[in-house]
């Protein structure tokens, strides 16, 4: 927290790795009155490497990012590629407009809301990754999926909505 107050920050985002419960856990701290604002944890793989730490670390700042910027979903319009039932290659409906830019690492995933005493609660539910390819124009890009192609084609199969957020 001193850090944070040395430089003036109203917010600072601190981290903690449970190595017994392979659970890693960011949270957004304010500074002053050192309460927290809002946190994201994740399991993670006990046999992974530091490049894949690195990856889950860099998820989970995206998805406490996406809690409190709102970012937007990008929907992924269609499949444009398959192999036996695997998705290849993707249509994502965001372009230039929408900051995106070729070899960009997109998040895929599923909302689900649940209904908790009257209330609705969107649930992200990642599931894969794509690499964007080509930015066509302001409007449309393609990406490569690198993971979750099975789970993509089903999604699409059974009219389920997918959608990518940029993690790197």
């Amino acid at each position: 927290m001193e850090q944070g107050k040395a430089i003036g920050a109203e917010y600072i985002v601190a981290g903690h790795l449970d190595i017994n419960k392979w659970m890693l856990e960011l949270r957004l701290v304010n500074v002053a009155t050192q309460e927290v604002f809002e946190k994201q944890e994740g399991k993670l793989d006990i046999y992974g490497n530091a490049s894949y730490y690195k990856k889950q670390a860099k998820r989970l700042v995206a998805q406490l990012a996406s809690k409190l910027l709102k970012v937007e979903n990008i929907p992924v319009v269609r499949v444009l590629e398959s192999k036996k039932e695997i998705a290849q290659l993707l249509l994502i409906a965001g372009g230039s407009k929408k900051g995106l830019k070729e070899g960009q690492i997109l998040e895929l995933y599923q909302i689900e809301v649940e209904q908790v005493d009257g209330e609705d609660f969107e649930r992200f539910l990642p599931f894969g990754e794509a690499k964007i390819e080509v930015v066509e124009n302001a409007n449309f890009s393609q990406a490569k999926v690198k993971k979750g192609g099975e789970i993509i084609s089903k999604c699409f199969n059974a009219n389920r909505p997918v959608y990518c957020r940029k993690i790197e």
